[in-house]
């Protein structure tokens, strides 16, 4: 049995639990390289493989990431089986959801939630000292608000991390 097996069947939950334990002391540095990994990819430390920062707002294709999602999640599964620590568990399930962005398998490179697309702007705007010239700013930026793709909004991505974050919640109950 290899270390997702825990996915194949749930009747068997303890033995792969059991062997999820055992492999983990087998792969520690794969394991350690992929949580490392994901870890900087989320707090902004490291880059995506396409020399970008990860945005919580974007959906991505996999291409961009150095491990398969799959492969990320089931290490993410793997170390929150093995922990006591309820805290770290939730953790684990946080950077779980994470992963939505990279969902839809549509997604040929990246696209930007409209969110994702006015943070830039919205940034700007907030450097702006002169409160007349800030509010003119935020009056054509209402005027020309970016517009989501059909199924690639930011309440998409949200629907898709929830569903992502109960799924971790089962496999591990959180």
């Amino acid at each position: 049995m290899g270390i997702f097996d825990i996915f194949k069947n749930k009747k068997d939950e303890k033995v792969a639990i059991d062997n999820v334990k055992k492999k983990l002391k087998d792969d520690g540095n794969l394991v350690q390289a992929v949580r490392n990994y994901w870890s900087q990819i989320i707090a902004g430390d490291i880059n995506l493989e396409n020399g970008e920062k990860f945005k919580q707002e974007t959906f991505y294709n996999k291409k961009h990431l150095k491990y398969d999602p799959d492969v990320i999640k089931g290490i993410l599964v793997s170390i929150a089986i093995t922990s006591e620590d309820k805290n770290f568990k939730e953790i684990c399930q946080t950077c779980y959801m994470y992963l939505a962005a990279f969902e839809k398998k549509e997604v040929k490179d990246k696209i930007e939630t409209r969110v994702a697309q006015g943070l830039p702007l919205l940034e700007e705007i907030g450097k702006i000292k002169d409160k007349d010239e800030k509010f003119k700013k935020l009056q054509e930026y209402g005027k020309n608000l970016p517009k989501d793709k059909p199924g690639y909004s930011s309440e998409d991505l949200k629907d898709l991390q929830v569903h992502l974050a109960e799924l971790f919640g089962r496999l591990v109950q959180v």
